[in-house]
């Protein structure tokens, strides 16, 4: 049962930080098109990352299925799960396997904060957007006014 659990988790670790690592690519295109303003590649971009968050909440319920074939209520990010890991594991595996988490989270938090940049150069882009769009607008009101007054 120790291997085979330890292998089970290990498998959705490695699957968890391809998805991950996957991610991070697709955040750096996603951050390139919003630079250059490429609306058309960034809607598919965000296609292309919905594909990849599925695959994510896939392993979490992979995760959750260890957990109930543990006895545990809780996922791998409550104290339950990892007591009763730790009964199953010898201390090496179990300590291999936290390192693994550990990296992974990190990963996550690094992709999360890289998500949160972009994010915000997104807005200031669409700001910008947004005002080019208003001085269109009253430009076309100008001309239209202007050519009122020439008899047009």
């Amino acid at each position: 049962m120790q291997a085979d659990l330890k292998g089970q988790l290990e498998v959705l670790l490695e699957e968890e930080r391809q998805v991950y690592l996957v991610l991070e690519g697709l955040i750096q295109d996603e951050e390139g098109c919003v630079r250059e303003q490429n609306m058309e590649g960034l809607m598919m971009i965000l296609q292309e990352k919905q594909k990849h968050i599925s695959r994510q909440e896939k392993l979490l319920e992979g995760w959750g299925g260890l957990s109930r074939a543990m006895g545990v209520k809780e996922g791998r990010e409550g104290p339950a799960f990892w007591a009763a890991l730790s009964r199953r594991v010898d201390q090496e595996g179990f300590h291999d396997l936290v390192e693994r988490v550990n990296g992974i989270r990190d990963l996550a938090a690094s992709l999360l904060e890289k998500e949160q940049r972009v994010q915000k150069e997104l807005e200031f882009h669409l700001e910008a957007m947004r005002a080019k769009l208003v001085q269109m607008k009253q430009g076309r009101q100008a001309l239209k006014g202007y050519a009122r007054t020439q008899g047009g």
